[in-house]
């Protein structure tokens, strides 16, 4: 480094002395390339980060390309190479080198079939195959729902009751006792738990449920997908409909209901897709298990609508507390109400119908769209479950600030029970005028769903086509000779 020597003179002897002067213009070079540095380094830090950040980005794409391309081939049948008939059939042919024949015999061991030679795999069944099958329209009166069903005196089953049924039989027929609660609404009353006879008279059959090669099953903690294709498909479509009694007929049923809906949806999604399988205890238990389940997701759609319709702030500061908690001294109570503050139009308040679409409208997959018979008209056991899950969620803003707690039917069904007395008296007062404000429900929420719920296929033959076809026929008698060949 370049530097400048002067004499000096030291103050404490008065001698001259020689120093050094480091050049201030090195000095600044010096520090521009230091902060030069330091810059280029902080950039690159920050590339570093960036592409990171980017290769990240591009490794969650690709596993969600890969889940979704795994999801499509899961739910797709394997293609047949039968379906081209006139396609080129050298494409599936190899050509091999010629080989000179052993004359004490030829050895096979090392011939292997190849391409369209080779064993086929088995068609693969979509475990979400037989989902959305939609029920059949045409119930036997003993499957009719009109979704009053809940008009009996809540549990007169006792819930310490063991059931009645054997979830070792694969049909229930013969063991299943009639349902023992009791009406109020005699023409109103089908519950789905009174099962009589099961449908399509299904027979006693050998076809035991296989578990998967080389899963690890264990029958303490079952999962549907131990089980092959086929019978995945079937334990999920009898827990969508599971699901659906348990949404539209008592959110928190007896045990002896509980069995008597596994069997009915089992046999149920044996007769609608045409297979035959028996009912085990484990996939009894696997179909049950999804009370729970509709439930838990019941309140946590809810939840999210009741904290935006009512405007609930997760803030903690003193205004926005107090705020909260007049917003829920307002709707406490009152919520169901068309109009809370007057007390009017029980029932028909507009965050009660916004609850069921989202929860079992949300597409046409849905609980709503796939068992419309169950839903349509809206049952007051599914108003039972909403009114209870919005009560749940404002609770939690009792305080001002938001105390998520869990749906438990230990801290929950006191007050399911209320709501259920309170819709009954509600039916009772007129029937017939409640019955129709369920139906308009239904038909709301389907058309604010955008979900259509005429049929698809409208009959030709009515009004003026009819009349002009029984005039045109009315003179003809049929193929005879007098009527000339066209």
């Amino acid at each position: 480094m370049a530097a400048k020597k002067r004499m000096v003179i030291n103050d404490s002897s008065g001698e001259e002395e020689e120093t050094e002067e480091i050049d201030r213009t090195t000095m600044r070079t010096r520090n521009r390339k230091k902060q030069k540095n330091d810059r280029s380094a902080a950039s690159l830090q920050e590339e570093n980060e960036r592409l990171l950040k980017q290769l990240q980005k591009l490794q969650s794409q690709a596993k969600k390309v890969a889940h979704e391309t795994t999801s499509s081939v899961e739910e797709d049948e394997y293609e047949s190479e039968e379906e081209d008939d006139n396609g080129d059939l050298t494409s599936s042919m190899q050509i091999l080198p010629a080989i000179q024949a052993d004359p004490k015999g030829a050895d096979l061991s090392n011939i292997k079939r190849v391409s369209a030679a080779a064993a086929r795999k088995p068609a693969k069944t979509s475990s979400r195959a037989f989902k959305t099958v939609v029920r059949d329209n045409e119930q036997s009166d003993s499957e009719q729902h009109d979704g009053a069903s809940i008009d009996t005196p809540a549990h007169t089953v006792p819930r310490s009751s063991s059931p009645t049924t054997d979830t070792n039989s694969s049909h229930r027929s013969s063991s299943i006792p009639p349902n023992t609660l009791t009406d109020t609404h005699k023409e109103n009353m089908r519950p789905p738990g009174a099962i009589n006879s099961i449908p399509g008279g299904l027979a006693s059959t050998s076809n035991i449920p296989a578990i998967r090669d080389g899963i690890k099953h264990d029958p303490k903690k079952p999962k549907a997908s131990d089980f092959e294709d086929t019978v995945q498909a079937l334990i999920l479509r009898a827990s969508f409909e599971y699901e659906a009694f348990i949404s539209t007929t008592d959110a928190f049923p007896s045990l002896q209901l509980r069995h008597q809906w596994a069997a009915k949806c089992w046999n149920h999604a044996l007769k609608d897709t045409g297979q035959d399988y028996q009912l085990t205890d484990v996939i009894g238990r696997l179909i049950r298990q999804r009370s729970s389940r509709i439930r838990g997701q019941a309140v946590t759609t809810i939840r999210s609508i009741v904290d935006s319709s009512y405007g609930f702030k997760k803030k903690t500061d003193p205004k926005t507390v107090a705020n909260n908690i007049e917003t829920y001294q307002k709707f406490r109570g009152v919520f169901h109400y068309k109009k809370p503050e007057e007390r009017l139009g029980f029932a028909e308040g507009k965050i009660i119908q916004e609850c069921i679409q989202a929860v079992w409208f949300d597409n046409k997959n849905s609980h709503g769209i796939v068992f419309k018979n169950m839903f349509n008209p809206i049952s007051l056991g599914t108003l039972s479950l909403v009114f209870t899950a919005i009560d749940h969620c404002l609770e939690e803003w009792s305080t001002g600030r938001h105390l998520k707690t869990g749906f438990e039917e230990r801290t929950v069904s006191s007050k399911h029970q209320v709501f259920r007395a309170d819709l009954v008296q509600w039916s009772n007062q007129n029937e017939s005028v409640v019955k129709a404000i369920r139906e308009k429900f239904f038909k709301r929420i389907c058309r604010d769903a955008g979900i259509s719920i005429e049929p698809t296929i409208k009959p030709t033959l009515t009004g003026d086509s009819l009349v002009q076809v029984r005039n045109e026929l009315a003179g003809r008698t049929g193929e005879t000779d007098s009527e000339a060949e066209e």
